[in-house]
């Protein structure tokens, strides 16, 4: 794999390893780019995410789902975030809990793509039923605007499952971050509270650490 022929997961694989997960294990799935989130997150035996966990033999706690859209990709901004995100939250949180119930639970890190910048009308992961399955809106890619998926799961590999991955105390995750709308996260102070209030993961900064 290399950022020629496999751009995200060469990113995400870097970026997970960043955060010093040295002893955790990494499991892949690659599906074409015409795979929508939805589709991936299938309860279907042969879907990804199933295929996944059963490869981990019930090891798997985290999973990141991530995709670039592919060329001529025209998302459904509804609720200013692509509605495919939306829809696969929720595809996930019902495999996530059939899975539970064969005692193989996990969590599931989705991607807020394409995120217009506006927060009006915006989709509220803290208001959805969906609360085996986290948003985030945190971008660590400056060029494409894909979702930090690889570096968030990583940091959550990396610390006590009581501990939330914004604890300053854990040093920094990264030296500069965007979201998925390609904003400098210092371009969002103004509504910093309000995408964390909603329930998106998002970079923040503290000046004095």
């Amino acid at each position: 794999v290399t950022e020629e022929n496999n751009y995200l997961i060469n990113k995400d694989v870097r970026a997970f390893f960043s955060q010093k997960t040295s002893t955790s294990e990494l499991y892949l799935i690659v599906v074409s780019e015409a795979t929508t989130l939805k589709s991936m997150c299938a309860q279907d035996e042969s879907a990804p995410l199933p295929k996944l966990i059963a490869a981990g033999g019930g090891r798997l706690r985290l999973v990141g789902c991530n995709k670039i859209a592919p060329e001529g990709y025209q998302p459904s901004l509804d609720a200013e975030i692509d509605k495919d995100a939306i829809d696969a939250a929720t595809t996930a949180q019902a495999t996530a809990e059939l899975l539970a119930a064969k005692v193989r639970p996990f969590r599931v890190l989705m991607p807020a793509p394409a995120w217009t910048g506006n927060t009006e009308n915006m989709f509220k992961p803290r208001e959805s039923s969906t609360n085996r399955v986290s948003f985030v809106l945190a971008s660590d890619d400056e060029t494409k605007h894909s979702s930090a998926i690889g570096q968030v799961v990583g940091r959550l590999a990396n610390i006590a499952v009581n501990r939330s991955p914004g604890r300053v105390a854990n040093g920094a995750i990264a030296t500069n971050g965007w979201a998925t709308n390609g904003q400098n996260y210092k371009e969002l102070d103004g509504i910093g509270d309000l995408l964390h209030d909603a329930g998106y993961i998002i970079y923040m900064g503290y000046p004095t650490k």
